[in-house]
């Protein structure tokens, strides 16, 4: 049996000359290969049948982002391939992206359904719906916020991993992630402020406990990582 010319003796010899990891990695192709083939005709048939949907697929789309991630992060640590961390990290910033507009999509809609819900509205339904646009607003600013925090701290420890900020400190590097730990501990300051609790001290003293204890490591780390300079 030939392929082009190349019989399968041919194929087998060339991809032997990659070593163990070619062949893995020619087997893992073909496998994807196979795969994607075979989810073409097999999603068409659970789409006929109604027994996945639109956002079905597309949450599933995006979880596969964060596996791809994974993929590229371990032939990375692998060095089976030489990409700078920045473009191994490419498919989680197309799902943080997503995230983003997600999140912009929703407020916008949310806004304009309590604008539409305003008109001919009682003064105290008035009262009522412009409250929840602040809430709307303030959550979808919040989550925004935080989203491209996220994206800036991915892009901040590709660029000093690959080189490109040999000269900033990794507690400079790590920016976005104390202005987040600000506003953690602002949090329980804030619910202090607001609660009419009797126990709120004992309240707001255990909450920053459990905050300090979550954010700690990432003190660690950055102590860490700076030793190694």
């Amino acid at each position: 049996m030939s392929i082009n010319g190349w019989s399968v003796e041919d194929v087998y010899e060339t991809v032997r000359g990659f070593g163990f990891r070619g062949r893995c990695l020619t087997l893992l192709l073909a496998m994807v290969h196979f795969l994607f083939a075979l989810a073409i005709p097999l999603l068409c048939c659970l789409k006929a049948d109604e027994l996945i949907s639109n956002g079905k697929l597309y949450a599933f789309a995006k979880e596969l982002l964060l596996l791809v991630v994974q993929v590229f992060i371990a032939l990375k640590l692998d060095e089976v391939v030489h990409w700078s961390l920045v473009k191994v990290l490419a498919p989680y910033f197309a799902y943080e992206a997503l995230n983003l507009l997600e999140t912009v999509a929703g407020g916008v809609l949310g806004h304009h359904m309590l604008v539409s819900d305003t008109v001919g509205a009682s003064f105290t339904e008035t009262a009522a719906i412009e409250e929840e646009r602040r809430m709307l607003m303030k959550a979808v600013g919040r989550k925004t916020i935080m989203t491209a925090l996220r994206i800036a701290q991915a892009v901040l420890i590709g660029m000093k991993v690959d080189g490109s900020l040999d000269a900033t400190s990794w507690w400079r590097v790590m920016t976005p992630v104390w202005i987040l730990v600000a506003y953690l501990c602002w949090y329980p300051i804030k619910k202090y402020i607001n609660s009419t609790s009797a126990h709120r001290l004992l309240d707001a003293v255990f909450t920053a406990g459990i905050i300090v204890m979550l954010v700690a490591p990432f003190f660690l780390l950055a102590d860490r990582l700076e030793g190694k300079r």
